[in-house]
């Protein structure tokens, strides 16, 4: 039997038909919109302006269930919690929230504090244990 150790522990957690989505997670939709993007994201900051988690939005997937593929692994979600464990760099345990609000679409979010939004579509965040939850758009 092979021996392993733990580098960081992550939570995931899932919810579909998310109401209401957090203000970050829909201002972020909105400007990824704006830009004819099909994903944003933005850095999420504790109450003393400090950097504590991502924010990924991500619009529909057409026929894809992207909620679905970020449950099952399909689509990996690492790729966005490694972003945010090397900008944070603190060894800290990491909360992931992948939220998909009642209209549709997906949004991720991840913190440090667990303070993180997300917005319209699936959204996927790495967050740090400790707090509310505040997310990045993404994914």
């Amino acid at each position: 039997m092979a021996s392993l150790t733990v580098e960081r522990e992550s939570r995931y957690r899932f919810a579909d038909g998310v109401e209401p989505m957090f203000e970050a997670a829909r201002e972020t939709w909105q400007e990824a919109a704006a830009a004819g993007e099909g994903m944003g994201s933005r850095v999420t900051r504790d109450t003393d302006g400090e950097p504590n988690g991502a924010l990924y939005v991500f619009g529909e997937a057409g026929a894809r269930d992207l909620l679905g593929e970020f449950r099952s692994g399909t689509t990996p979600l690492e790729p966005l919690v490694d972003r945010v464990n090397d900008d944070l760099a603190d060894g800290e345990p990491r909360s992931v929230f992948v939220l998909r609000p009642a209209e549709g679409a997906t949004s991720s979010c991840t913190s440090r504090s667990g303070r993180t939004a997300c917005s319209r579509g699936p959204c996927a965040t790495p967050t740090s244990e400790g707090g509310g939850a505040t997310r990045r758009p993404g994914l």
